[in-house]
């Protein structure tokens, strides 16, 4: 058995599992919500630390002990900046938060990738207020992390995060310096930048002790969770389609280095492992447009004072919507709540309504269908031509029989399952396998 601790720090929701790189088999795993948000767009690194510690107590405590390593997945774009001393650190901006200067940063040298919630962003927002001369360090919440894994201050960042904060120079596989010096960003205080399954250290006294796991097992550098979830689901990268809908939603399409360049100016491109990169659509809103409908109609039944509990709603939306997917007159749902990161002023829309099609069953299964297709218009159908599995992850499909059926149709092809509970965590621990 070589037991890896895998772990993955969410906009919800705190995974951690303990995955043996020799069966490629999860051996225990557990989440927790970390309540970790403090408003729009910010959370507490504090409670994502606490977080951290819960999840991993909470497995096993004699495998634990057999721990040979630890890789980390994170919640990508957000940013956060802190100090030496201990405890100095500003709030996470998630890629959930908004910057008001968006429009005059993107005019900016070599901003133009920028959106809201992306780390440069928020960094350049923090430059302009001059905020940002308060703290001598920056990186993910993964990053941040694995810095008190390691017992270091300085942090380590995985290609597959530096390009999330839209200041990536693909070709020089840094950061570009013409963004950065024209946000203001101090070079100094951002992280060396390194390929995927980087070693950043080895576990440190305090946080062995923390964790109870051995001392020194070698950490990983923080892993995107967009390409962890994609390590941990897809099993033929030349013919499948993950999809995965959490919080959020994504997807993603493996694409050879050689033919790159050819969607440069068409997708969003993002680092990936081996001679690759992924090809990615990324709304931003998945799975919780799915609890606010869940919402609405539990406020409904709770002012007719008779609110089933929340895990009947669920099944009893869940299950009305599937009944109704195949349903010639479903009226069309928009799932663009907080808008989209190329059409920010975008919102959710149901239109087409009837007399026959305005009920609960079919405005579900309206939903369903909407977050398949919008997902499904975020790629180029010329990327998606000829693949033949849709590798499917995230609680959103885990739970919903009616968002798997829903996507089957929508993209015409069938559907498997992740083997994996917490996929971002395992994609992770994945990160050890030789060859990758």
């Amino acid at each position: 058995m070589n037991l890896i601790l895998g772990l993955d720090i969410g906009t919800t929701k705190t995974a951690a599992v303990l995955f043996d790189t020799d069966t490629l088999h999860c051996a225990a795993c557990t989440g927790i919500v970390h309540h970790a948000d403090e408003g729009p767009g910010r959370q507490s690194p504090a409670r994502h630390l606490a977080a951290v510690r819960e999840a991993v107590n909470a497995l096993p405590a004699d495998l634990r002990r057999a721990v040979c390593g630890i890789g980390v997945s994170t919640q990508m774009h957000g940013v956060l900046c802190w100090n030496t001393v201990p405890g100095e650190n500003s709030p996470l901006y998630t890629w959930q938060s908004h910057t008001d200067d968006l429009e005059i940063l993107r005019k900016l040298p070599g901003c133009g990738r920028l959106r809201h919630g992306f780390g440069g962003a928020s960094l350049g927002m923090l430059a302009r207020t001059g905020d940002l001369k308060k703290w001598t360090r920056c990186g993910t919440i993964g990053d941040y992390a694995v810095c008190h894994l390691t017992g270091r201050n300085e942090a380590v960042m995985d290609r597959t995060n530096a390009a999330g904060w839209g200041l990536m120079d693909f070709d020089a596989e840094d950061f570009d310096p013409a963004a950065v010096t024209a946000l203001g960003i101090p070079f100094g205080m951002l992280p060396h930048v390194f390929p995927p399954g980087f070693r950043a250290g080895s576990l440190c006294p305090e946080w062995s002790r923390l964790l109870g796991v051995p001392e020194g097992v070698e950490v990983k550098a923080a892993l995107g969770d967009n390409q962890a979830s994609v390590l941990a689901a897809v099993r033929d990268p030349a013919r499948d389609i993950s999809l995965t809908l959490g919080t959020g939603a994504q997807i993603s399409v493996v694409v050879p280095n050689q033919t790159a360049k050819l969607w440069t100016d068409r997708v969003e491109l993002r680092p990936y492992f081996g001679e690759n990169v992924l090809a990615v659509g990324a709304p931003l809103c998945g799975g919780a447009v799915w609890s606010a409908l869940m919402n609405f109609w539990k406020s409904g039944f709770a002012a007719a004072g008779q609110a089933p509990d929340d895990e009947t709603l669920f099944r009893m939306l869940d299950a009305a919507a599937e009944r109704e997917l195949r349903s010639p007159d479903l009226p069309h749902f928009s799932p663009s709540f907080l808008g989209e990161r190329e059409d920010p002023d975008a919102r959710g829309e149901l239109s087409c309504l009837t007399l026959e099609n305005f009920s609960c069953g079919k405005v579900a299964a309206a939903l369903a269908r909407g977050l398949a297709e919008n997902l499904r218009r975020m790629l180029p159908q010329e990327l998606l031509a000829g693949k033949n599995c849709l590798a499917v992850s995230g609680n959103g499909f885990r739970r919903n029989t009616s968002l798997c059926l829903a996507a089957e149709l929508v993209f015409g092809l069938p559907l498997v399952k992740c083997e994996f509970s917490e996929e971002a965590a395992c994609g992770a621990a994945m990160t050890f396998l030789p060859g990758l």
